[in-house]
């Protein structure tokens, strides 16, 4: 069988190079890899290089196309990167099986309308809403991926029943779990410094109640740190250090920066807990490795719907962030007791295996008569 994944939001946009790209080892890895073991395995990006960038890895091969339209970037929620070879590579290939990783792509879009010959699965990694919901690409497709029920739900407003799938998407529980290592923080934090993310309100928090912090995704400014700490992290000194330097706070307590997949299991497992509200998730992939590590998480019930009180407390109203931070941090019994019912939880919901077999099972499915499945 002849498999092609693809994700669109190429690697520059993530800062890193093709290589770490493919080495980034989450579920979408994992999954390239071990169905390269038995089946024709391809793997399709962009780059902002000029020309073709093939590289063998993990028994497949992952080829970067030159983005045609470098500076055009995103908007309207939507990626407007193109390259005008990958259709006729897909035709030339003629794979089996295509899973297009990521709604919002123009360039996902333009492969659905020209390669239809292939089973097609869009994989949503974004929040559904009725932005979202009327995108062509959803049409084109002939199966519509999602990570939780809840996504499912959202979808259902506007995309047949038949046509929505869902699948265990989880952490890697070998790679995040728990080490006996000193406490350094009472929070931890990951994602990119958005208005979405609302880590505004976690540095707020930090501030008035004095608690250490660690954060992954982005460099914070302000308040824990002081102006000359803000001062002499500026970009352009930070880039003569390291690849990915850490903004430390001179007593030590506060710690921000972009911190590489294989140091995360360290970060998790020295602090205490962690908080994450943002307003709107996917898969929140972040929650469910803190979960691996065996850390309670303070989330937003709107983001992250799924998180049980038996492992986490899911708020309302983040009006109660606060609160429930404090509530959380000054009782080690329960962290401990929820820590532990997190993982728990995680390992018999989520696996790798079981994920692997769904997808298997995926790529063995019929192709559906569109006329069958109008959209309403």
């Amino acid at each position: 069988m002849k498999i092609v994944f693809t994700q669109f939001t190429p690697p520059f946009e993530h800062g890193m190079t093709e290589m770490e790209y493919l080495e980034y080892d989450d579920w979408f890895s994992k999954l390239r890899r071990a169905f390269a073991k038995n089946e024709e395995v391809f793997f399709i990006s962009l780059t902002k290089e000029k020309k073709l960038i093939t590289i063998r890895h993990d028994g497949y091969n992952a080829l970067f196309f030159p983005v045609k339209n470098p500076k055009q970037r995103q908007s309207r929620g939507r990626l407007w990167y193109e390259n005008d070879e990958i259709s006729s590579w897909l035709h030339r290939f003629n794979p089996d099986v295509m899973h297009i990783i990521g709604s919002g792509s123009q360039m996902a879009l333009n492969v659905l309308k020209k390669v239809r010959e292939p089973l097609s699965f869009l994989w949503e990694r974004n929040v559904v809403n009725k932005n979202t919901l009327m995108w062509e690409d959803l049409d084109l497709c002939d199966y519509y991926v999602h990570p939780t029920l809840d996504s499912i739900k959202r979808a259902m407003a506007r995309v047949p029943k038949e046509k929505l799938l869902k699948v265990p998407l989880g952490a890697d529980t070998d790679f995040f779990k728990p080490v006996k290592l000193e406490k350094q923080f009472d929070i931890v934090s990951v994602g990119v410094l958005t208005p979405r993310k609302q880590i505004d309100k976690i540095q707020k928090i930090v501030c008035q109640r004095k608690y250490s912090w660690i954060h992954s995704g982005g460099y914070v400014k302000g308040p824990p740190y002081t102006k000359v700490e803000d001062l002499f992290f500026f970009r352009k000194l930070r880039k003569l250090f390291s690849k990915y330097p850490q903004k430390k706070s001179y007593s030590g307590d506060i710690c921000s920066g972009r911190f590489s997949h294989q140091q995360m299991p360290l970060i998790y497992n020295r602090s205490r807990i962690m908080v994450h509200p943002a307003l709107f998730e996917g898969a929140a992939r972040a929650v469910q490795e803190a979960l691996c590590c065996e850390l309670p998480v303070v989330v937003s019930k709107k983001a992250v719907p799924w998180v049980k009180p038996e492992f986490g407390i899911a708020l309302d109203d983040l009006s109660q962030l606060d609160y429930a931070v404090q509530s959380l941090l000054s009782d080690n019994d329960k962290i401990k007791k929820m820590g532990k019912n997190g993982r728990e939880w995680l390992m018999a919901n989520h696996s790798f295996s079981h994920l692997y077999d769904v997808v298997a099972r995926f790529n063995h499915m019929e192709k559906p008569e569109k006329e069958k499945c109008p959209r309403n």
